[in-house]
């Protein structure tokens, strides 16, 4: 899932939003960075399924949601569902 994410990510221009508001540069305006962090977020979400995406709903940026799905991917097996999506199973969810 990572490297898919990431892909989109970079196709659309977006991928900068992974490094947080931190690195942001000095030239770009917030409300550029904002809408950069907001589609990166979206591309992610688009990308994940239905149940993964219940435990994701109120994170508020792209690096607090990519954060919590790397703690949930280190203990959990993903793998894409038949329509391309995102499903995890675990035995002990942190969640």
């Amino acid at each position: 899932m990572e490297d898919a994410s990431n892909m989109l990510l970079v196709k659309e221009g977006t991928h900068k939003a992974l490094l947080g508001i931190e690195k942001k540069s000095l030239k770009m305006e917030d409300d550029e960075w904002n809408d950069i962090d907001f589609r990166a977020k979206a591309t992610i979400i688009l990308c994940l399924s239905d149940e993964l995406l219940y435990n994701m709903m109120n994170e508020e940026t792209t690096v607090s949601l990519w954060c919590r799905l790397e703690s949930l991917y280190e203990e959990t097996v993903i793998q894409p569902s038949d329509e391309g999506r995102y499903a995890y199973s675990t035995t002990s969810q942190r969640l």
